[in-house]
């Protein structure tokens, strides 16, 4: 270090030096770094005693680079860019009071989202990050805090509360239902254009399922429409398109914004539910207690 020491100018007859380059003005550049012109010429003829050369061609009026002054301030320019650079990475580094909240990308946007204005209206000086990920939290449980996970439970490497049952129900969008008689049974919506999930998990409750769980036999209608993701479907419902079979938990935001309606009140248990999940090779911070507690509150209130 010492050595390094030794080799390097004085940094505040770099900055100088740099800025003067930059304008080709003593004048210019004294007012850039707030002191005075005499301040930075000194500055300046310091640097150039110290490395033996002289750095700018001087005329009665202006200033211009020498050689050795251009080849010598791209050098500078470059090297303190990188060290600013450098310095902005650490400080902008996620602090101690950073909490990664990890779900899934349905959960993410249908539960946690609309939420998070309260949770951070609440405590305001915890950052959260959510990560989207329909991948099981048992493979990523190094990157998050806390987080919310759909399934059967008794994931390795995670600890599991139970937040609530998993429970699919018929929901359409106010404008869809208007001016169609109101579905009081689930037969009612066999002639309805429905919203069909292609997902083949296991943890999904498809349309015939639904029917024959509230006691309709078949033959079931076709689908209106077919999408491969849960957002995509909810989407579909909320513009118009038809009737889709949404987690009704996940959908609480919606009902009270007036987004989407139950079409018919007969949610059926999906034989998965829903779960906080923390990893237990992670020691819980009081910032993630906090989240935990939050998020355990707003699904139990």
């Amino acid at each position: 270090m010492q050595r390094l020491k030794r080799r390097l100018p004085n940094l505040n007859a770099l900055l100088c030096f740099e800025a003067a380059g930059r304008f080709l003005s003593f004048t210019r550049a004294a007012d850039e770094l707030c002191v005075t012109q005499g301040a930075v010429s000194r500055q300046v003829r310091e640097l150039e005693s110290a490395l033996g050369v002289m750095l700018f061609r001087r005329g009665h009026r202006s200033v211009d680079l020498t050689d050795d002054g251009r080849r010598y301030h791209h050098a500078v320019s470059v090297a303190l860019e990188h060290l600013a650079d450098a310095t902005g990475d650490v400080v902008a580094r996620p602090s101690e009071r950073q909490v990664t909240v990890a779900a899934t990308a349905s959960i993410s946007m249908h539960w946690l989202m609309p939420r998070l204005p309260d949770l951070n209206a609440q405590f305001p000086d915890i950052q959260v990050q959510v990560l989207a990920a329909d991948a099981e939290l048992s493979t990523l449980e190094d990157a998050f805090d806390v987080g919310i996970q759909y399934g059967h439970g008794r994931w390795p490497g995670l600890d599991e509360t139970f937040l609530c049952p998993g429970e699919i129900v018929p929901v359409c969008s106010p404008s869809f239902l208007a001016g169609r008689p109101a579905f009081e049974r689930p037969k009612d919506l066999l002639d309805q254009p429905l919203l069909h999930l292609a997902d083949e998990r296991m943890d999904w409750v498809s349309w015939p399922a639904w029917f024959r769980e509230a006691g309709v036999d078949g033959p079931h209608p076709a689908p209106a429409l077919r999408v491969n993701n849960y957002t995509l479907l909810i989407k579909a419902a909320f513009e118009g398109h038809g009737v889709a079979l949404g987690m009704k938990r996940l959908m609480d935001e919606h009902f009270l914004r007036d987004w989407l309606v139950v079409a018919c009140d007969f949610p059926i248990r999906t034989g998965f539910d829903i779960f906080l999940v923390v990893p237990q090779a992670k020691p819980p911070s009081p910032d993630c207690c906090i989240v935990r507690d939050w998020i355990t509150a707003q699904f139990r209130g």
